[in-house]
């Protein structure tokens, strides 16, 4: 408790879980933590957690219930680790994709990119499907193939799709 949130753990010891955190969050415990552990005897998740000084720290909890000797729930036990660096570290990576995709997309020239084994496009940009189109759509049409994504496919996002058929 100390090293995470600050706390000292005469402080923190004989006290309820929310304890730790604000009101607003006495629900996303009940809901994400107690009850989970309860129903399943076991329960693992990743939480963003007060800050500590004036950054937020995220922490990965490993809970397991405890029982009496009847088998009645007695308390929760289990530990958490600091996970902060690895949160950060992850956020600085979608940043950068978000970035090289961005920079894909714009480019003034056809980008492609392909698996060196076999030759399957992995990524076409939209600049070098366009100057291809003529060549390319009568291919999949004969396939079945009713509309193409420009760029890296997200499922559900038709931003950059090109259906056949218009």
């Amino acid at each position: 408790a100390e090293k995470l949130l600050g706390y000292k753990a005469e402080k923190v010891l004989g006290k309820h879980i929310t304890f730790v955190f604000p009101d607003q969050k006495r629900e996303y415990i009940r809901d994400k933590i107690i009850v989970p552990v309860k129903k399943k005897g076991t329960q693992e998740l990743e939480i963003r957690l007060p800050a500590r000084g004036s950054e937020a720290v995220y922490a990965r909890f490993s809970l397991s219930l405890l029982r009496d000797n009847a088998g009645e729930p007695l308390g929760i036990s289990g530990y958490a680790i600091d996970i902060t660096e690895r949160k950060q570290t992850e956020k600085m990576l979608r940043e950068s994709e978000q970035q090289f995709r961005a920079l894909l997309e714009h480019a003034p020239f056809p980008v492609l990119i392909s698996r060196l084994e076999d030759g399957t496009f992995l990524y076409v940009n939209q600049r070098a499907l366009l100057q291809q189109m003529d060549e390319i759509f009568p291919q999949y049409q004969s396939l079945g193939v009713k509309g193409v994504k420009f760029g890296f496919v997200q499922v559900g996002s038709h931003r950059w799709s090109v259906w056949l058929h218009e």
